[in-house]
């Protein structure tokens, strides 16, 4: 039989010591993993990400560096695609994929290639009839391109909240194809 040393009222005290402590102990885990773990993507803050350069630079950047979809320039069309990506705390972007409906509108139109005209291209242009076919859309060659450029984009600043932290944040670029 054991016998207990600890009167039952410095026991009470033990064990609610005890239990403060293991309450601090969470609360401190919690704390810290949460500032390290935090996945929050923002839509507003206080300062938002910008190109390295400004605005004039990414608009540059996308200048140089895309090229028009050569299909769409002979079929004459053209469009503007909503690229959105997250721009991270590094500066990266990440998440990044056209939308295909902004404001209610599809974006870009959909242009679809008829028999007729895949045919006339195909007469036009044979040695390079395999890049077109009936029920193509055009609106597809603008979207990849705009997203492969984005995609190539170097670091961004990164948004900072009100304390002046680095944040994640989603932004959407137009990136306009003018026929």
């Amino acid at each position: 039989m054991r016998v207990s040393v600890l009167s039952p009222c410095l026991r009470l005290t033990f064990m609610a010591s005890l239990l403060f402590c293991f309450c601090l102990v969470g609360n401190a885990r919690t704390t810290s993993s949460e500032a390290k773990k935090d996945t929050t993507i923002y839509d507003q803050v206080e300062k938002i990400a910008e190109f390295r350069g400004g605005q004039q630079a990414c608009y540059q950047f996308l200048s140089k560096n895309i090229q028009y979809p050569i299909l769409c320039q002979l079929f004459h069309y053209g469009g503007r695609v909503m690229v959105q990506f997250v721009v991270e705390r590094n500066g990266k972007l990440t998440h990044i994929h056209a939308l295909r409906q902004f404001g209610g509108k599809a974006m870009p139109e959909d242009r679809i290639v008829t028999n007729e005209e895949a045919f006339q291209y195909k007469t036009a242009y044979p040695q390079r009839s395999a890049e077109v076919h009936e029920g193509l859309n055009l609106a597809d060659k603008l979207v990849e391109e705009a997203v492969r450029v984005v995609k190539k984009m170097p670091n961004w600043k990164p948004a900072l909240d009100a304390e002046g932290n680095k944040v994640r944040m989603r932004m959407t670029l137009p990136v306009v194809f003018k026929p």
